[in-house]
């Protein structure tokens, strides 16, 4: 089962946090971690308020922009946007925006 992005409040990825979504691109298959999620202060045209998804990934993972397939416990596989915005000891941070 997959469900429509724009149909995705901010409080079903908030319950998250912490827990490592499964993720594959181009046949790999790893986790991203959920590691904060931001409700937007600006308008969005999807009906729900817009938020913004910050995933962890480990460090020798290096992941360009681009869409994958990522696994939400409720909605099933998802086609997410990722961006990734910085890199620090712990990894390299992903931000998926939904607006």
């Amino acid at each position: 089962m997959s469900t429509r992005l724009n149909e995705i409040p901010v409080e079903d990825f908030a319950a998250l946090i912490g827990e490592a979504l499964p993720t594959e691109a181009a046949g790999q298959h790893f986790a991203l971690r959920v590691e904060a999620v931001e409700p937007s202060p600006h308008p969005s045209g999807r009906g729900l308020p817009g938020f913004s998804l910050h995933l962890r990934g480990p460090a020798e993972l290096n992941l360009g922009q681009g869409v994958y397939a990522i696994t939400h416990p409720r909605h099933g596989c998802l086609q997410l946007f990722i961006t990734p915005i910085r890199r620090d000891p712990q990894g390299l941070l992903y931000e998926a925006v939904f607006n």
